[in-house]
């Protein structure tokens, strides 16, 4: 049903189900997911709503969850809803989704390059009447040769797109960075962890407001050709345990690196930096 004069719902917590289109065409920019809701039809409620940026959800909602506005299978390997006017022109879909649900990535507003990590094992539709798109990039492990399972059987595959699914770019990589906007955190995340890398990438290039890298121990050097600001540098990391954080100020490296842990408080370690 379309709404066009609608601008905000509010759905009690008791809704177990959003079936298919249930609202469209509203000028309603955020929707907060029902409590106990454990049915997010796959063929997308709302995905006709292009006035809508974000999701947000009770941190406790038992089926789903919410990074940066977009909703998610609780565990993380179901990418569910990217709303359709989500404000930004880079989408990299985070390391850990294991599949993308039919109207997923339906009518995009915004997003000009969208990134598939190399987790992801099944795609079904993608890209519905995008507004925007110039390009995907789909990342797979270094020297695979396995395919993306592709399923398509309502015809939500690149209906209306200006790019296609023969326009899709393939990269083998052991790295992948996940971009979170809503704290301008990059999480770069490694598919072999004995082996030691240099992360350099195009992906980060395209957006100057990150603040903080967060890398894995197997990432030995991080190039700032990787980053549009930083390009005439390289920085060299010691071998660190677990993860490692940079923190970045003014686009400048400082020397703010620090050990965290998965503990309830960090633990710091020595401050490093080096500039070459």
């Amino acid at each position: 049903m379309d709404y066009y004069k609608l601008e905000t719902i509010e759905f009690p917590d008791s809704v177990e189900e959003f079936g298919n289109n249930i609202i469209s065409k509203s000028q309603i920019t955020e929707i907060h997911i029902p409590f106990h809701l454990t049915t997010f039809h796959h063929r997308g409620p709302l995905e006709f709503n292009n006035k809508l940026e974000k999701y947000s959800i009770d941190e406790n909602q038992a089926n789903f969850q919410v990074k940066d506005g977009i909703l998610y299978s609780k565990d993380m390997t179901k990418l569910v809803n990217v709303p359709p006017n989500y404000q930004s022109k880079i989408l990299t879909i985070p390391y850990g989704v294991t599949s993308i649900l039919p109207g997923a990535t339906g009518c995009l507003q915004n997003v000009e390059h969208l990134y598939i990590p190399q987790t992801v094992q099944s795609i079904t539709g993608l890209l519905y009447e995008p507004k925007s798109i110039k390009s995907i990039t789909i990342y797979r492990k270094e020297n695979s040769t396995k395919e993306i399972a592709w399923y398509d059987p309502y015809g939500f595959g690149f209906y209306n797109s200006a790019v296609q699914k023969k326009d899709i770019i393939y990269t083998n990589s052991s790295l992948y960075a996940t971009y979170y906007k809503e704290n301008r955190t990059v999480v770069i995340s490694s598919t072999n962890e004995s082996n030691r890398y240099e992360y350099q990438d195009e992906i980060l290039k395209m957006n100057t407001n990150i603040n903080t890298i967060i890398y894995p121990k197997s990432v030995s050097k991080i190039s700032s050709s990787s980053f549009k600001p930083l390009s005439h540098n390289q920085f060299t990391v010691d071998d660190f345990t677990n993860y490692t954080t940079i923190s970045i100020y003014n686009f400048k490296y400082t020397a703010l690196c620090y050990q965290c842990f998965s503990l309830p408080s960090s633990i710091s370690s020595s401050l490093f930096l080096m500039l070459t």
